[in-house]
């Protein structure tokens, strides 16, 4: 082939691609969040030529960073004085997860300490307070943010300094914490019929497993408002007029939620929540060699695999748990692989092999694993469905309760306590190993998991790439806020006071030729277009949100007039200008008595927006939402 003609195919053989840059924020360590969303960083990042800025906590866990398409930025807590929990004491104090706590109370909701909330604030104040994080991220072009939201409304706030659509992702179910607010789900997200957080019910509920339904969401409410109530306060101490949690979240791009309907009850969601349940499963890999061995010998009889993930820590595991464990696994025909990291300072049965790591797909995906006996982690009980492998499952804490459940409701699975006796856990084992019905609903389960028109991964990467970008508009059914307008710069606040000097001359005409638009640019233009031409001037009137320009007599041909700008400056009554809105609400508060919404026509405040645009009707015969 000539030089012509292998130009001409390597021609052919191009593909456009627009790189951009993405920041990714993770809050406190979580060792499945952070693997899942490592993951895509990594995947946008060598698949999609994307440029990645990750921030997330120091932790005693880190994942190392090789891609040279990822800046990674690893922040600390000056922790030398020893004040603040679950961190390590020095000056660059990592995160150090309270397991100990999460194995004797993870699974009781009203046990959550108090230290927990102390370790909020710590983080909330070391990221908010890093001024030069934000100039430098700033000063990056990001175009897209995704903020693992579990715990993180101080990091969610921190991004929408920085003007850009946000996404969310959620690792654990859609049943309580942060998603019930998030991108719209909190009128969905909840109903007699959907498990509450932690209850480790099903969809399946007599009348008092309703009444404790009930209960467990009252709690986890109130523990969502409480820390809400606390980050709020830190946001408005860093970032003053920054919204609500709860309407930064409500007002999201969208969620990319851990969920997959092999997995999850039946529930109606946005279309700006996109499941990505089993984002990081992939087929099995050839095993290292002498594990290989050690799992081909185990004959007809199998494989068992035991991991408990992360919280399955020597340092504060009782040894007698260990001790029974291993005991029991010395009367099974199978052959067992335990993952432990540790010392072992008793004896081994011989069908045990004990490993500090494992590459746990590549077992899941062996055809002589018979069974996965796990603590129930999302992650680990989407791969062993991904892989066909039934499951035991010992849940520790948090949503593991609720996951176990769903497989047993599922049929996938049987559950047993972390206390249970020997003879308990080999009844459990030999019932999901002999009993084929497990393996056959995992395959039904498996099935509908993949049984779909993209995997999960490209469903995020294609979410990310087209759909959020453009905001909420297309997809959010809330809206309140549009998602990633910024507090206004000192630049745009100047272009605003420069506004207010031209609305000052109050020259404007009542049929003006000029159609502006919604932007700071159109109604300058328009209000200087006709200067010294008028018999009637302008009447500006306001409210919290819009600012409007009308004639006195009437409204001015074509759509309201507003500019970006003016959002939460200028109150009706007076027309006093503020900086903050909180400043703002106080104001209002003396003209309105604490209601805040005005009604433009007559002066009326109402406590909320919707009830002063049905108000408005009265006037206009129109339900106009400004």
């Amino acid at each position: 082939m000539d030089l012509c003609g292998a130009c001409a195919v390597l021609g052919l053989l191009v593909v456009p691609c627009l790189s951009a840059r993405i920041l990714f924020l993770h809050p406190l360590y979580s060792g499945s969040h952070e693997v899942q969303l490592r993951g895509l960083a990594e995947h946008l990042a060598t698949a999609r030529g994307h440029h990645i800025t990750y921030v997330k906590f120091a932790n005693t866990v880190d994942i190392p960073n090789n891609h040279p398409n990822i800046s990674l930025i690893t922040l600390t807590v000056d922790n030398r004085d020893g004040r603040h929990p679950y961190i390590s004491r020095e000056l660059q104090g990592r995160f150090d997860m309270p397991l100990d706590v999460l194995w004797e109370h993870g699974h009781l909701p009203h046990k959550i300490p108090p230290d927990a909330f102390r370790t909020m604030i710590a983080l909330c104040d070391t990221l908010l307070g890093d001024s030069e994080l934000l100039t430098r991220l700033k000063r990056q072009n990001i175009r897209l943010a995704v903020i693992d939201l579990f715990t993180n409304e101080c990091g969610l706030a921190f991004a929408y300094q920085l003007g850009i659509p946000l996404v969310g992702y959620w690792a654990l179910p859609l049943n309580g914490g942060e998603a019930d607010y998030a991108a719209g789900m909190a009128l969905t997200s909840f109903s007699p019929i959907s498990p509450s957080f932690m209850s480790g019910l099903t969809d399946d509920m007599n009348f008092y497993q309703r009444m404790k339904n009930a209960l467990y969401k009252l709690l986890g409410t109130i523990v969502m408002r409480l820390q809400m109530f606390i980050t709020n306060n830190l946001i408005q101490k860093y970032f003053p007029g920054t919204p609500h949690p709860t309407l930064l979240l409500s007002n999201l791009s969208g969620v990319l939620a851990n969920v997959d309907h092999s997995l999850d009850y039946p529930r109606p969601l946005p279309p700006n929540v996109i499941p990505v349940g089993c984002m990081q499963c992939r087929p099995a890999r050839r095993l290292p060699e002498i594990m290989e061995l050690f799992v081909r010998g185990s004959g007809e009889a199998g494989v068992i695999l035991f991991s408990l993930g992360a919280t399955f820590d020597p340092s504060w595991v009782p040894k007698e748990t260990l001790k029974r464990f291993l005991k029991t696994f010395s009367h099974l025909e199978q052959r067992v692989i335990v993952k432990y990291h540790g010392e072992i300072d008793m004896e081994v049965p011989e069908n045990v092999m004990i490993v500090s790591w494992l590459p746990q797909q590549d077992i899941l995906g062996h055809p002589q694993t018979r069974v996965f006996f796990s603590h129930c982690g999302k992650q680990s009980a989407m791969e062993a469905v991904y892989h066909e492998v039934p499951i035991v499952a010992m849940p520790v804490f948090g949503d593991q309760i609720d996951v176990a459940g769903m497989l047993r409701a599922k049929g996938m699975g049987v559950v047993v306590d972390k206390q249970a006796l020997e003879e308990e856990i080999i009844h459990a084992l030999n019932e999901v190993i002999y009993n084929y019905s497990y393996t056959k609903n995992v395959r039904k389960w498996r099935g509908v998991m993949l049984d779909q028109p993209q995997t999960a991964r490209e469903r995020a990467v294609w979410f990310l790439e087209h759909d959020a970008p453009r905001g909420t508009h297309t997809t959010n059914p809330q809206g309140i806020i549009v998602a990633g307008e910024a507090p206004e710069s000192d630049e745009e606040r100047e272009e605003f006071l420069h506004t207010l000097e031209i609305l000052e001359s109050n020259h404007m005409s009542k049929s003006c030729s000029v159609n502006s638009n919604t932007s700071y640019a159109g109604d300058e233009k328009h209000l200087s277009c006709n200067n010294g031409e008028v018999e009637s001037n302008c009447a500006v009137s306001a409210n919290d949100t819009v600012l409007k320009l009308s004639s006195k007599s009437q409204k001015l041909p074509g759509k309201t007039h507003s500019s970006p700008l003016a959002k939460k400056l200028i109150p009706a009554e007076c027309g006093k200008m503020f900086v903050k809105r909180s400043s703002l609400k106080v104001h209002l508060a003396t003209h309105t008595k604490n209601k805040p919404f005005i009604c433009e026509v007559c002066g009326q405040g109402f406590s909320q927006k919707v009830s002063r645009d049905i108000h408005l009707v009265r006037h206009t015969g129109e339900f106009n939402v400004s």
